[in-house]
């Protein structure tokens, strides 16, 4: 049978389930069969609606992660059933090989015929999702299929850390070009650099009441800072726009908090030329730099309603406050991961801001925020993982033996254009170019940045040591 656990975990035909009703282990892939026997008049019941058509029967060799080491486990008299909407390990078929399963603490572990660990899983809702992949073909053929697609821990890193579980919303439900996965990869159950940044107490709500269907009609801001480190640009503050409608955000960068009421202006006249209006509602905390009598004239004058929280209240902004903290747990984990230095934290939100309205969310469905504003869907295949090494051509007058790139730290897309953004370790500072190559344990290739506009504001960095003030 096919399974949906729940509304944050999406299942491929890739993904692997423990089945106990299941007479026989069932694959999705026909690429993964290096025995084969074709089938006629054979069907199942279960797996759908109406019987399911078994093309093929035969022999697979699955790869199970135990504890990040990688078991190769061959399972015979397979079936080959191409409608079924994941894999199925028979529980009755792998005890039948003197195998056995042992189940405690909401985890499952399969053992071989000679008392050794040739598998685990996890407990998602009622069922056991193991983890496992099958090789393609063998695997010569899934090294060749490695080379061509990232992993999904590679793709993990290039998306700034965000969860796997939004990953596979992406590749399941297709909402963005140019994203390939390597089918035979196994998505890492932790991440050091996740677990340094992310681990926190009691989360903000995640979803709004009353949330409105009209894009640019209410608008949630906060600002968060100040850091104690001064970033490249001489930024201590940001201010987020996240639109209620779409969850689209824009990531403004202050020096201080007095700019925070012209960010506000500019951003409903922004809203104004693309819909026509101003924003009906716009959502903050009390903080003076926010609503203050300026800001509530202005916001009469055009017709906009100023919606507040309560004082020593800030969580019924919740949305607001919940999405701060995701580009910070991002940032974080993003500067942890390469060993970046603290003052590029501005770089890091501004590309936390870019993926997150690029992947998906709760609130929407069967969409990315970025398509819910922009009308169609982000091209993603040229995302690089934040701090990785890019190639500059260098333009400087040397001789013709000289070499023609410099080595620098990938950190961005320009805003609305084809330009990467990079640091110069050498000068400390932020700098751009159009000519560049990145290189992925592979000879380096020129790369064309394309469809990837940013959504900065008028800078990029802030330090994340300090515990946020509000």
């Amino acid at each position: 049978m096919a399974y949906s656990l729940n509304n944050t975990t999406q299942i491929s035909k890739y993904d692997w389930f423990l089945d106990s009703a299941s007479t026989s282990h069932i694959c999705t892939i026909r690429e993964a069969f290096t025995e084969y026997h074709p089938l006629t008049n054979s069907t199942i019941c279960g797996i759908g609606t109406a019987p399911a058509v078994a093309l093929g029967c035969g022999t697979i060799s699955v790869n199970f992660d135990v504890n990040g080491k990688i078991i190769t486990h061959q399972l015979k008299n397979v079936l080959y059933v191409p409608e079924a909407k994941n894999c199925l390990l028979s529980l009755g078929r792998f005890n039948e090989g003197d195998g056995h399963v042992v189940f405690k603490d909401r985890k499952c572990t399969l053992y071989g015929k000679k008392g050794n660990i040739v598998g685990m899983g996890t407990k998602q809702g009622g069922l056991f999702l193991l983890s496992a992949r099958a090789q393609l073909g063998g695997q010569e053929r899934a090294n060749i299929a490695a080379s061509k697609h990232l992993t999904w821990d590679q793709w993990h890193r290039c998306f700034g850390h965000v969860s796997i579980a939004s990953l596979q919303r992406l590749e399941c439900q297709n909402l963005v070009e140019g994203f390939s996965v390597n089918p035979s990869s196994i998505p890492s159950n932790t991440c050091e650099a996740c677990i340094q940044a992310k681990l926190t107490h009691k989360s903000f709500p995640s979803e709004a009441q009353n949330c409105l269907e009209t894009p640019g009609e209410r608008v949630m801001s906060d600002v968060w800072g100040p850091i104690g480190i001064k970033s490249i640009g001489g930024f201590y503050y940001f201010i987020t726009f996240l639109n209620d409608a779409k969850r689209y955000n824009t990531v403004i960068f202050l020096h201080n908090k007095t700019e925070a009421a012209d960010c506000i202006k500019q951003h409903a006249e922004k809203i104004k030329q693309q819909f026509g209006k101003y924003p009906r509602y716009m959502r903050f905390n009390n903080g003076k730099e926010l609503v203050n009598q300026c800001i509530k004239n202005w916001a009469a004058k055009n017709g906009i309603k100023i919606e507040t929280t309560a004082p020593y209240s800030p969580s019924q902004n919740g949305v607001a406050e919940r999405y701060n903290r995701t580009l910070l747990e991002l940032a974080r984990a993003m500067l942890i991961s390469k060993n970046l230095p603290s003052y590029l934290w501005d770089e890091a939100v501004s590309y936390a801001n870019f993926i997150c309205n690029r992947v998906p969310t709760r609130a929407l469905e069967n969409m990315t925020p970025y398509k819910g504003w922009h009308s169609k869907k982000p091209d993603v295949s040229n995302l690089r993982e934040f701090g990785c090494n890019v190639w500059v051509l260098d333009e400087s007058n040397k001789t013709k033996l000289h070499p023609r790139s410099k080595k620098m730290v990938f950190v961005g897309f320009n805003e609305g254009s084809k330009i990467v953004r990079y640091y110069d370790p050498q000068h400390r500072n932020i700098k751009t170019s159009r000519n560049v190559a990145f290189n992925k344990n592979e000879e380096p290739k020129e790369v064309n940045i394309l469809g990837l506009p940013s959504e900065r504001g008028r800078g990029t960095h802030l330090h994340l040591r300090k515990p946020l003030q509000k």
